[in-house]
């Protein structure tokens, strides 16, 4: 009776420990598989990011867009500066129309026969 106990809770052990040695043979490929080089890229993208956001002399972003901002800043500068260059080649041009319709009047006012000579 007592052989039959020990060989029985013995048949229960094996039993539970080769359940968990196949629950701990699962989590350990899942963690191999799945886990481990998610974590891995994770980790390298992190990298990757704080190396890109630290000012370094030129080759990170934050660099990159302080120097679209400042060639940025510069253009519309530039654009303000042409604008205000054209306003005043477009007023030019308007007093220079206004010169050449009153030099026609002139003209024509000059070469117009009288209507009451027959």
């Amino acid at each position: 009776m007592i052989v039959e106990l020990v060989t029985d809770y013995a048949d229960n052990v094996i039993v539970i420990s080769t359940a968990l040695a196949a629950v701990g043979a699962g989590l350990a490929w899942v963690y191999r598989k799945l886990i481990r080089p998610t974590h891995v890229m994770v980790a390298h993208i992190m990298e990757l990011t704080e190396y890109e956001l630290k000012p370094n002399g030129g080759g990170s972003l934050v660099d990159r867009v302080a120097k679209i901002a400042a060639n940025h800043t510069d253009s519309l500068r530039q654009i303000a500066a042409n604008h205000a260059d054209a306003q005043k080649h477009w007023e030019t041009l308007e007093a220079n129309d206004v010169a050449i319709v009153k030099r026609l009047e002139k003209i024509e006012a000059a070469t117009a026969t009288p209507k009451d000579v027959p």
